[in-house]
């Protein structure tokens, strides 16, 4: 049996170990350090989770149904992100042998992000339509902010844009 002599770079492979020691998360949705804004007074995490799950709403006295962003996204994506991965391979071991795991990490959560809100900009697809109160509360608004010109379409999720620019992501370990 002939002896089998293998090389490496001692400081690449420090910097996977040192990477893989670490149990790192990427977050990506209405975060605690996002700059939030509000609808109505409402804080953005509050109308974000009434509408990635569906909620009674005692401020406007009716159901919101669900409308969900993540977990839609979620499914619309996953293979098309495991194609994506599968892709960049090269990069990603390249980054994470030079010491730059986390910008891999972040890539990631930048590629999330970027496919949630594209979620809201196709309005689901699926999401309820809005009710004709809702609707008609964008009307009156619409034609006091133009001058009695009016919108005829309104869209879902995206009145004031709040929501959907809350939407970042964290890389987050222990």
């Amino acid at each position: 049996m002939s002896d089998i002599e293998y090389k490496y770079d001692e400081k690449k492979l420090k910097n996977v170990i040192k990477f893989m020691s670490r149990n790192y998360a990427v977050k990506v949705g209405v975060l605690a350090k996002s700059k939030r804004g509000t609808y109505e007074g409402v804080d953005a995490l509050t109308v974000a989770m009434q509408h990635e799950f569906g909620a009674y709403s005692y401020q406007i006295n009716a159901y919101i149904p669900r409308r969900s962003y993540l977990e839609l996204t979620k499914e619309k994506k996953m293979e098309v992100y495991k194609s994506w991965l599968t892709s960049k391979k090269e990069i990603i071991y390249t980054k994470i042998t030079d010491g730059h795991g986390e910008a891999v990490l972040n890539l990631i959560g930048k590629k999330w992000e970027a496919w949630v809100k594209e979620t809201f900009m196709e309005e689901g697809p699926g999401w309820e339509e809005l009710h004709p109160i809702t609707i008609e509360k964008r009307r009156i608004k619409s034609r006091r902010a133009a001058g009695n010109e009016t919108a005829e379409t309104f869209p879902i999720l995206r009145d004031t844009g709040a929501l959907m620019r809350s939407i970042t992501h964290e890389v987050i370990s222990d």
